[in-house]
């Protein structure tokens, strides 16, 4: 497998090549003109031969092509990072503003031609229902009023049309820990869940498995994590961490070949989300 390019320099070409076609420009000379930038230096960094980007100059070019302040503070940071050769990865806060369907990172996850997530405690956010969405909105403490619902609900659906109607589906394979169905089992949403789950299998080829708590203690000792795997420009993966105090993604080589070891033992003790259901009823059906 050839070397990873650099993460950071992979995320700001993509997250800059997507507010650039928002234009429509009839060519690089007319953008450049846009931009107030020199035509050749445009292409370079739309075709992602520049390798090490002026902070200042990623950020102004990412407002000026319409991008939120976040956004365009998350690409001034990726761009500070292309400085540093020890760098391996980009920590992404959680704060307010960070999230949108246009952020850096729902673009690179909406480019990968491969997805397998493992879930430790909710149903993963790409095949949630809006019901299911709703009801963990509702359960966070972080959460304050109906609008930052609503907001939730409309950054998760759009990542949900990024991923699975905009392109290609990524092949994918999710693993969920049975207590992240256990603690929804309750609520009105659950049977929903499963429907739509079952419907997103059958729609898009996606593996969907459980794994059982009678398993034994989960090997997932990071929690929530994600591998994304690309095609193009080259073959070549990086990781999300995902947690309430922020996402950590990361791109050495040597820490992602354990993820991805951990992903295969953890797949090897999981049970296909129909076998794991149908065996689930046998049992409610002989419970007295």
């Amino acid at each position: 497998m050839a070397s990873n390019p650099r993460f950071d320099s992979l995320v700001i070409r993509m997250t800059v090549n997507q507010l650039y076609a928002q234009h429509g420009f009839e060519s690089t000379r007319e953008g450049a003109r846009f931009l107030a930038l020199n035509k050749d230096t445009l292409d370079r960094l739309l075709t992602g031969k520049t390798a090490k980007h002026d902070p200042t100059r990623i950020q102004g070019i990412a407002k000026r092509l319409g991008a939120s302040d976040a956004v365009a503070e998350q690409l001034f940071d990726l761009a500070v990072q292309t400085h540093d050769s020890a760098a391996s990865g980009f920590t992404q806060a959680r704060k307010p503003g960070n999230i949108g369907a246009r952020s850096p990172f729902a673009i690179v996850e909406s480019a990968a031609c491969r997805l397998d997530i493992y879930e430790d405690n909710l149903v993963t956010s790409l095949l949630q229902t809006i019901e299911c969405m709703r009801a963990y909105a509702k359960s966070s403490p972080f959460v304050q009023n109906a609008a930052e619902i609503d907001r939730i609900i409309g950054y998760k659906s759009d990542r949900q049309v990024s991923v699975f109607e905009t392109g290609e589906v990524p092949a994918m394979r999710v693993v969920i820990n049975e207590q992240a169905l256990l603690r929804i089992r309750h609520l009105p949403c659950y049977e929903g869940q499963l429907a739509h789950l079952r419907r997103m299998i059958e729609l898009h080829d996606i593996g969907v498995y459980i794994l059982p708590i009678a398993a034994g203690p989960s090997p997932a000792e990071l929690g929530t994590f994600t591998l994304l795997g690309f095609d193009k420009p080259v073959d070549f993966e990086v990781a999300f961490l995902d947690a309430y105090a922020g996402g950590a993604w990361v791109e050495d080589r040597d820490s992602i070949a354990d993820m991805r070891r951990m992903f295969k033992v953890i797949l090897q003790r999981c049970v296909e989300l129909g076998a794991f259901l149908n065996a689930d009823k046998r049992m409610a059906q002989v419970e007295p």
